[in-house]
């Protein structure tokens, strides 16, 4: 869906990124996913269940924000604390995504968070048209 060129522009750190897929959970959970990664970075997709999707999006220790223009409904979540570990949970059609972006494994605080939160809509854009066809 993606390419290591696609990934590293919008992560912003050089490739090659690698894809992974990784097989579902012995309770179905998560149904699949993508990982694209190097040793530094990885950019994440996972199909999520509508209760994961539910559980992902709902407030708490979390700041959500709707997003437009991704999907047929997107919303942006961060830590309210610090903005840190932005995910961009969409849907396309009847099922329910979430893009994660590590930039820099050493550093997961909030340090990366507004160039995470960029990648996170980039990649997610570009992958809810690809899975909404």
């Amino acid at each position: 869906m993606l390419t290591s060129d696609q990934v590293a522009s919008a992560v912003g750190t050089p490739g090659p990124y690698n894809l992974s897929h990784e097989d579902p959970a012995d309770d179905g959970t998560p149904v699949w996913g993508c990982t694209w990664g190097t040793r530094r970075s990885n950019a994440d997709l996972r199909e999520l269940t509508a209760t994961q999707y539910t559980r992902a999006t709902t407030a708490g220790s979390l700041t959500v924000t709707p997003v437009q223009g991704i999907g047929d409904s997107a919303v942006l979540t961060k830590r309210t604390s610090d903005g840190s570990e932005p995910a961009l949970d969409f849907t396309a059609g009847s099922r329910y995504y979430e893009v994660t972006v590590t930039v820099d494994r050493s550093e997961l605080g909030a340090t990366n968070a507004p160039q995470e939160t960029v990648a996170v809509q980039t990649l997610a854009t570009t992958l809810a048209k690809a899975l909404a066809g």
